[in-house]
């Protein structure tokens, strides 16, 4: 056959007499073509063939050429002609290409090989490689490698290399050669090196910790804490009395552990029998004692456990001992783990079965299919069989048909180019659209789109209807619906709304498709013409400090100013320090003056301070400024003792004498729990009542940075607790009620004098600090009162916030206090209180005409600013057009007036500030400035008489979640008029019927003159009837619900 070819080629030469050119071989091949074809009755050979072989033939530029009158054989051991003409005779078209493979034998081709190989990788590691070769003959292809790395293998026939380096092996693997051969010609890729690095910590790459002990546990920190690489964090479990006490690290599937690293965080008895599993399944409360690692030491050092052959397993357990002495918690700072991962694609995702919609879109992806490579291999996804669906380099998964079975089933494959995984996927398709999202909006006539559904082409009539209405809507040409803003009409209600999409002659109905509801904030800016308030310097004469006694109330505005004997004072027995104050007083038209106070020094906290006289200082009053955060506080606790050891004294020091260390090496830095408290919670005002209040929270929400402090990770983040919750909702209720200046709370604390920690009793009779609940104390455990910037501002936080009523599992106690500590570590400079200063824009209001209050704004000297944002911070949803601020026809050019189509019937919030700001303007705004309801001031009791009538009193109930009935109307006055209003007593219904009779009776305001008062108990409850010339009472029972739909409240608060 050798011999044949070289003559094949020159009798095919002679069967193109005619030809006196060079000849091609794509010409030869083409008269085989002929030939064969004439004499078999074949169909011709595709053009797609001679092109591919013509591509080959250009690419080798074979020109073979023989003038006709040299073509005569004259080697009589040469095969005849006749005998080339056989060979012809029996071959067909199926070998055309074969014969043409041994025409071009003549120059053979060598094999290409390509590939880009990894040069790190780690020790424990799986290392791979595959390259890939091609050959145009289609020659059998084997490779060979030259200086393979002692710990890898080689395939010579795929030209695999793999293996997984071990400890021995860290270094460089120079001068490796991957080389492919067809047998007669070979090529190489170039040379390379493989470095193997360390091991890694795969606990801290694709590990996922949980532990037996959920938030709810007091002292409760993340399992995830064990494994973030950072040494300053721990979990902490419970004690272990009921089990809970372990920790369990999820590892990818299957994985061989080689070594362990870990390290308790304190109190190294917790560690005492506590062992260390690796099983094949979740814990579920019992353990296979053959997955045993290690019994663990009781020791805080650090703990290696090397495992020499590995151990195969998924799920690392740390298990506690369980004792009734509930102390043996699992409290780790760092867990470790090195070991070898899977080399094929790992599938996170679980779930193998879902439903959708037949109408789903095919823009929104209907499934993700999560996976990971260890070896940071490029993933690839196909979906295997004819189904309605598409999947992307992304794994998600999408329609992009219309849905007409009852499910789809098929396998989604997940490649890294070497190794392929399954998984299998059941879409069932259900008849009903399903909205997965509820649109939420805070207006009234809202703008709505959504995704055009499968059944959608190009030029489909389209509408919606909403609320029994019809409305034309378009196709934005981007895959969407489109319904303009406003056409909605009339404005709809606050609720949840149905809407049906047409599209030609299908209608889709999709059940609370949205929501109009309102937001609690209402933010708008305005430029307004602000003159500045003057500056008045005040010089400060002497200073005497005031401590509190013991369980003294004192708000963070308790500030008076005053004129005694001819002596100008200022009593500051807040805990504020005060650089400058706003005060007011009436000029001779009674147009009220404001001014800037600006102090010769500081005013300190619990100060009596004399004061130079300045003018009109007889008729100033001032005007709180940081109304945030302004709870009303005490400090108390048990009397100081001695006990039998002296060196030990129990006690809640309230004076400056009784002096607290957090340890006796730093005695000379000498501060009472009173001060140190108070450093805090000035601290918290100042913060709440700063731009950086709202904002550092709104950041905490949405795991953002907030100047260079990273939210993204904080402990017991927000999505712990959101739950269905839309996340701005969730910011502003929480930042809302926590900063509502209504509360009181006593902080409490039992100390060792001379101790370094505080006491650890979480008991009633011994308190710590926190919040006395009919379940026990919220307390202060083990933490030192030094504020030094660690953690102590977090724990007093946590504290105030049970005080407020808020739990554990709250959203709060566990995840601002540990994301605002950050902030205030870096704002605030730690045992020294912030000083405060009037902020730089300010306001004034009052009552214009019902439903309507005007502000009046100014600036101090300092200000750059004309634009200004006022903000309203609602306790309940405003709705779209509920409120407006604007300048009214009436108003001055620095006035703004805030209307209301209805009557207010909850309080707001009210800011105001600027881009030059640091310290913001706030105030409360109660639906009595709002609306008439004042009766009488009594002068000789200083007291202020006012009515809630039943319309707003149920308006009110509804909005604050409580019940219509006589025990719940005490939270309604104070929502009303303030913190310090209540429901009237017995006596002063009967003050008001003997020496106000005629008040009441003019009051035309009132649409009933039945009003609601109680006698000296609580559950004491009468309905007094003003109707007729006396008045009339009636019993009601205090929780019993309130029928008569005319029935008021009488309240009653201290006279402003």
């Amino acid at each position: 056959m050798p011999q044949i070819k070289h003559y094949l080629l020159h009798y095919l030469l002679f069967l193109t007499l005619g030809f006196s050119t060079p000849i091609r071989a794509s010409s030869v091949y083409q008269t085989i073509v002929d030939t064969l074809v004439k004499q078999s009755n074949l169909s011709p050979i595709t053009g797609q063939e001679l092109n591919t072989l013509d591509g080959i033939d250009n690419a080798l530029n074979i020109d073979y050429t023989i003038p006709l009158q040299s073509a005569t054989y004259v080697d009589r051991t040469q095969p005849t002609i006749q005998e080339i003409q056989s060979v012809i005779d029996h071959t067909t078209a199926a070998i055309l290409i074969p014969i043409y493979g041994i025409l071009l034998s003549e120059n053979p081709v060598a094999p290409t090989i390509t590939g880009t190989p990894k040069t790190v990788t780690n020790v424990y590691n799986t290392y791979q490689f595959l390259p890939k070769a091609h050959d145009a003959n289609n020659d059998t292809l084997t490779y060979s490698i030259q200086n393979k790395p002692s710990w890898a293998e080689f395939n010579s026939t795929t030209g695999l290399l793999q293996g997984i380096p071990s400890t021995t092996d860290e270094g460089n693997h120079p001068n490796i050669i991957i080389s492919v051969t067809d047998g007669q010609k070979s090529v190489s890729l170039d040379a390379f090196a493989i470095k193997v690095g360390v091991a890694l910590d795969i606990a801290h790459m694709y590990g996922k910790a949980t532990q037996g002990t959920d938030s709810s546990y007091q002292y409760y920190a993340p399992a995830s804490n064990t494994i973030d690489n950072n040494d300053s964090t721990n979990n902490h479990t419970s004690g272990g009395a009921d089990g809970t006490n372990w920790l369990q690290i999820e590892l990818p599937s299957p994985t061989k552990v080689f070594k362990i690293v870990l390290q308790n965080r304190s109190h190294s008895s917790r560690l005492t029998d506590a062992k260390i599993y690796l099983l094949d399944a979740p814990y579920t409360g019992t353990i296979d004692e053959s997955k045993l690692i290690k019994t663990l030491t009781a020791t805080n050092n650090e703990q290696i456990i090397n495992i020499e052959q590995g151990m195969s397993g998924t799920y690392l357990l740390v298990k506690g001992e369980v004792r009734s002495q509930d102390d043996r918690h699992i409290h780790l700072k760092k867990l470790e783990v090195y070991g070898t991962v899977p080399k094929e694609p790992v599938i996170i995702t679980t779930n193998q079965a879902i439903t959708i919609d037949k109408w789903h879109n095919k823009v929104e992806p209907i499934f993700y299919v999560h996976a990971i490579d260890c070896q940071d291999d490029t993933l690839s996804y196909t979906l295997s069989g004819a189904v309605p669906f598409v999947i992307n380099n992304k794994g998600e998964i999408r329609v992009n048909h219309t849905l007409d079975d009852a499910s789809y089933t098929f396998n989604i494959i997940i490649s890294d180019g070497i190794n392929d995984v399954n998984q299998s996927l059941t879409v069932s398709i259900v008849e009903n659209a399903i909205v997965n999202k509820i649109y939420r909006t805070n207006d009234n006539q809202p703008a709505l789109s959504g995704l055009l559904p499968n059944i959608y082409n190009d030029g489909d009539r389209l509408s919606v209807d909403i609320n029994g209405i019809n409305y034309e809507v378009f196709s934005d040409g981007n895959a969407h619906w489109v319904l303009a803003d406003d056409t909605i009409t009339p404005a709809l209600e606050t609720g949840e709304y149905n809407l049906t999409l047409n599209v030609n002659e299908s209608s889709i109905v999709y059940e609370n498709y949205f929501e109009v509801y309102g937001e609690r904030l209402q933010s708008t800016q305005h430029t307004v013409g602000m003159s500045s308030i003057s500056d008045v310097p005040v010089t400060v004469n002497t200073s005497l400090f005031t401590p509190l006694v013991k369980d003294e109330r004192v708000r963070g505005t308790d500030i008076r100013l005053y004129v005694e004997n001819g002596v100008t004072k200022l009593e500051n027995k807040s805990y504020r320090t005060l650089a400058s104050l706003l005060a007011k007083y009436e000029d001779e038209s009674n147009n009220t003056i404001f001014v800037k106070l600006n102090f010769s020094e500081h005013i300190k906290p619990y100060t009596d301070n004399n004061l130079s006289t300045f003018l009109h200082d007889t008729k100033m009053s001032i005007v709180n400024t940081a109304n945030l955060f302004n709870g009303e506080f005490s400090f108390g606790g048990a009397d100081c003792y001695t006990p039998t050891n002296e060196n030990t004294k129990y006690c809640t020091p309230t004076t400056v004498n009784d002096t607290i260390y957090s340890d006796t090496a730093v005695q000379d830095d000498e501060y009472s729990e009173q001060q140190l408290y108070s450093i805090a919670l000035s601290t918290y005002n100042h913060y709440f009542n700063s731009i950086d209040g709202l904002s550092a929270m709104k950041a905490w929400v949405y795991k953002e940075n907030y100047k260079g402090m990273d939210f993204s990770s904080t402990y017991q983040g927000i999505d712990s607790y959101i739950g269905d919750e839309d996340k701005n909702a969730y910011l502003y209720r929480h930042f809302y009620n926590f900063t509502m200046p209504e509360h009181h709370v006593n902080m409490r604390s039992m100390r060792y004098k001379y101790a370094a920690q505080g006491m650890a009793s979480v008991t009633s009779v011994l308190p710590l600090l926190g919040y006395k609940t009919s379940s026990g104390w919220a307390s202060l455990w083990e933490g030192t009162i030094d504020l030094d910037g660690s953690s102590d501002y977090e724990y007093i936080l946590h504290e105030i916030g049970h005080a407020y009523s808020y739990s554990h599992s709250s959203g709060m106690t566990y995840g601002w206090p540990h994301a605002f500590r950050k902030v205030i570590a870096t704002l605030y400079n730690v045992k020294e209180s912030p000083v405060f200063h009037v902020p730089k824009y300010v306001f004034s209001k009052k009552r214009k005409a019902n439903n309507q209050i005007q502000f009046s704004l100014h600036k101090t000297t300092d200000a750059l600013e004309n634009e200004v944002t006022f903000e309203i911070l609602s306790s309940a949803p405003l709705v779209h057009n509920d409120f407006v601020i604007q300048k009214s026809v009436d108003d001055k050019e620095n006035q703004l007036t805030l209307s209301s189509d209805e009557t207010l019937i909850t309080r707001l919030f009210l800011r105001l500030y600027a881009n030059d700001s640091q310290e913001v303007m706030s105030d409360i705004l109660t639906p009595a400035h709002m609306t008439q309801t004042e009766l009488v001031e009594d002068h000789e009791s200083n007291k202020s008489y006012h009515v809630i009538s039943h319309n707003h009193w149920n308006k009110t109930s509804q909005v604050m979640g409580t019940n219509l009935q006589p025990n719940e109307a005490t939270e309604v006055c104070s929502a009303w008029f303030g913190h310090n209003a209540s429901i009237a007593y017995e006596t002063d219904a009967e003050k008001i019927n003997s020496d106000f009779r005629t008040m009441i009776d003019n009051a035309n305001w009132l649409n009933s003159k039945k009003l609601l008062g109680r006698i000296d108990a609580w559950w004491k409850y009468y309905a007094y009837d003003y109707s007729d010339d006396g008045y009339t009472k009636s019993w009601l029972t205090y929780n019993e619900p309130i029928t008569d739909d005319t029935l008021g409240i009488l309240c009653v608060k201290p006279k402003e």
